[in-house]
């Protein structure tokens, strides 16, 4: 009479061993995939907030003779004489100025402040998406308010207008002064704990000394950032495209109107200026 083999042998140790390893094997080769795919996905959605963003200041500027926030004073419904060059983070919008009260200047064109955030903001701990740009809380529930410049992930180019379409608009918020390439780590322009380093920068075509130096940081896309310009168009930059193109930005250059803040930490005036939150 046969006998039946036993259908639930279990694995032989060596067996075991050999099937661990190739588990850790295929792990091993399709983690990093997996890293870049997410890295990829929120490098393009970060891309797809800063497109509507543009689209919010072109809108806005059908309706104010071309202009930007950043060009007309607050008596014609600009940001010019007091969000430009200045920072002040507080828990209210009342008190807030800088890029987050430009920024809410542009709230009709917006929609939601949700597509102000990075998915790969790297300051997450400090900074945090709002869901509505209410500045006080009407629902009941606990969401986080539209309140000041922690509230967003992008900066602002304070000179940036249509007829200069190379021109910076906006874009990730993680630069900062980088050295020579294989230097020191970077030395960022402005991060959220510190209250004010350097929250305007000036650069661009008509002011070279900063462009050379200026890069990403190690964080949000690794080295590489996202960039509105002037003619609404995105730009995904490495650092020595991100250079190149500040050097052929095109920047006016012009004399600026008694208005438009020229001392502090937004000068010199009308180059390819940089406001970070």
């Amino acid at each position: 009479m046969k006998t039946m083999r036993n259908p639930n042998r279990a694995f032989t140790l060596v067996e075991l061993i050999v099937v661990l390893a190739v588990i850790g094997i295929l792990a091993a080769s399709l983690l990093p995939a997996l890293a870049r795919g997410k890295s990829q996905t929120q490098r393009l959605s970060c891309s797809n907030n800063l497109k509507q963003v543009a689209l919010a200041f072109r809108t806005w500027a059908i309706d104010h003779d071309g202009n930007t926030p950043m060009s007309l004073p607050s008596a014609s419904g600009g940001n010019a004489d007091i969000d430009v060059g200045t920072r002040v983070v507080t828990a209210t919008q009342i008190a807030s100025r800088g890029v987050s009260k430009i920024f809410l200047t542009l709230s009709n064109q917006l929609t939601t402040p949700k597509i102000l955030f990075c998915p790969a903001e790297y300051e997450s701990s400090v900074r945090q998406q709002p869901a509505t740009f209410a500045g006080i809380n009407t629902s009941g529930t606990n969401v986080v308010l539209y309140t000041n410049d922690l509230n967003m992930s992008y900066f602002i180019g304070v000179d940036a207008k249509e007829a200069s379409p190379r021109m910076f608009l906006t874009g990730d918020h993680n630069l900062g002064s980088t050295g020579p390439v294989g230097g020191p780590p970077p030395t960022a322009f402005q991060t959220a704990t510190t209250a004010s380093q350097t929250p305007c920068v000036s650069l661009g075509t008509n002011f070279p000394p900063n462009n050379a130096s200026v890069g990403w940081m190690n964080n949000m896309h690794v080295q590489q950032g996202n960039v509105a310009l002037a003619d609404a168009s995105v730009e995904f930059f490495s650092r020595s495209r991100l250079q190149n193109a500040l050097k052929n930005s095109g920047d006016h250059g012009e004399t600026a109107p008694g208005y438009f803040p020229v001392a502090g930490a937004c000068s010199p005036a009308n180059f390819n200026r940089i406001q970070l939150p």
